[in-house]
Order: structure tokens, then C-alpha cells, then sequence
């Protein structure tokens, strides 16, 4: 089946481009800017945000990487082109941070549990069946914007300024493992209008992270 990746010079998005390629497909990719490497991708130049614009050969399965709200508004267009299967990202944040004390943490996050009720709400009217995949905090070595950053800010000053004791615990999860489960998912017909929640097989208190991003 063919495929489409929203997001494919992302984080996780370049994975996914990757896991496919090694199946042997040759999948399609959107990106706003033109791509000359087309060996084993086709790429299509446009803007989610002007969906009506954008015009796609037949595909049959949709990864989403970005911004899930632009997603809802776009998959009117894409279903035109023979859409049946969804796999898109959102973040747990959408349990754990809807009652943050900070009020533009608080509007964030609403806007992406919004976009996913409206993304999955989408899919139902246009006979799309879809899986949310919600990851914890996600790396990947040298291309992050949370650890990555974090070590380069180590290995520059040579400390990391740590208030308290540094005992709330993440799980990071690494971007490769999800493109792999994103694959496995649109592959499953048990994940079908299911929604996971995707956290790194290890739990580690923040100064532990912080340390450990230092070192390795």
C-alpha cells in the first residue's frame, strides 16, 4: 500500500521515511521547500495549511508527525485521494498537563487535545480509520530540542543549573521506536480507532536525565 508522510524531515517523520524505504516501499512526502534526493522518495511540495491546494497520487496510509491540528483541517483534501488509514502523533501531555499552572502550557496543550478529538472526529466522517500514538518526551541523538539541547548546554558551560531535587521522573522515548511502532500500527488491524499512550521503556528522575545527557 502506498504512503504518505506528513512530516518526513522531522524528528520522527525521517524515521518513518526510513523504516519504509527499508520495506522496499517508496513512499510520498510533503515538505514546504523542494527536495532533490528523490531515489527512494517522492516528494511533494505544498503547505497543510492550504490543503485545497495540495494534489496527491492514490495513497492508502497516512503518518502524521506534525502539528495533529493542521491535520483535521487537512484530511478533507487528502481522503479525496483514496485515504483508508491513519497513524498520527499527539503527546500524553494531554493527561498529565491540561491543569498546568501555567496558562500558555495550559492553551497549548488544550489546542492539541482539540486537534486530536477533531482529527479522529474527521477520520469518522470521511470512513478513515485511524490510531493516536500519545509519546512521552522524545530524543534522538544530536537532533532534539529537549536532551540534545540540554547536553550541548553541558558541554558548553561544563554544569547544569538544577532547582530542588530534581525527583520528577520522565520516560523518554526514543523518535526511531516510535516511527517502528507508527509502522506496526498501521499494520495491525487490533489498533484500529485506538488510541496509546507511548512512553520510554525506562523511568528516570530529572537529575538522573540531566546527568546522564552530560556524560553520554
Amino acid at each position: 500500500m502506498q504512503s504518505l508522510v506528513l512530516g518526513a524531515t522531522g524528528l520522527v517523520g525521517r524515521h518513518i521515511v526510513n523504516q519504509l524505504v527499508a520495506a522496499g516501499e517508496h513512499p510520498f512526502a510533503l515538505s514546504r521547500t523542494t527536495h532533490s534526493d528523490t531515489r527512494d522518495i517522492q516528494w511533494f511540495t505544498g503547505d497543510l495549511e492550504d490543503a485545497g491546494a495540495l494534489s496527491f497520487p492514490s495513497f492508502q496510509t497516512l503518518y502524521c508527525t506534525v502539528h495533529c491540528p493542521l491535520l483535521a483541517g487537512a484530511l478533507p483534501s487528502l481522503a479525496r485521494s483514496g485515504l483508508r488509514r491513519v497513524v498520527f502523533l499527539t503527546s500524553t501531555s494531554i493527561l498529565t498537563k491540561l491543569s498546568s499552572a501555567d496558562a500558555q502550557e495550559r492553551k497549548q496543550v488544550q489546542m492539541l487535545a482539540d486537534g486530536e478529538q477533531e482529527t479522529i472526529a474527521a477520520c469518522k466522517t470521511h470512513g478513515v480509520v485511524w490510531t493516536v500514538l500519545r509519546p512521552t518526551i522524545i530524543y534522538d541523538e544530536g537532533r532534539d530540542p529537549s536532551i540534545s539541547r540540554l547536553a550541548r548546554l553541558v558541554e558548553r558551560f561544563g554544569f547544569f543549573p538544577l532547582a530542588g531535587l530534581g525527583k520528577g521522573l520522565r520516560q523518554p522515548v526514543h523518535a526511531e521506536d516510535l516511527a517502528i511502532g507508527a509502522l506496526q500500527a498501521a499494520a495491525s488491524e487490533a489498533t484500529i480507532n485506538k488510541a496509546y499512550n507511548v512512553p520510554g521503556s525506562e523511568t528516570i528522575t530529572w537529575r538522573n536525565l540531566t546527568s546522564r545527557a552530560a556524560t553520554e
